[in-house]
């Protein structure tokens, strides 16, 4: 899909380009916007294990925590930051799961 004629370069997009305040009042009572921003966050912790492992890096074990627990610690990460970055809850979920022995 082409950009809209004018349209500043972006180098990200989607929710996760939205901040903890937009989230939290767009998932308030929707599950739909719900599953949205959350499928965005495993998409990209996803991709982000994926660069790691091209890149021989170490990557992160995405069941450390319960689904549940991965949605109540970017919701907890964003009820503490309003003016953050939705992705940035997200890597800091990320950072939270890796393995400390690596």
């Amino acid at each position: 899909m082409a950009a809209p004629a004018g349209a500043e370069p972006a180098a990200g997009l989607g929710v996760g380009t939205y901040t903890c305040a937009e989230a939290a009042k767009a998932i308030r009572g929707d599950r739909e916007f719900d599953l949205i921003y959350f499928s965005w966050a495993q998409g990209w912790m996803t991709g982000w294990n994926l660069a790691q492992m091209n890149a021989s890096l170490p990557t992160v074990d995405l069941n450390r925590r319960s689904l549940s627990e991965q949605r109540a610690f970017i919701k907890s990460y964003c009820a503490g930051h309003g003016d953050g970055l939705y992705m940035d809850a997200v890597h800091q979920l990320y950072e939270s799961m890796k393995d400390p022995a690596k």
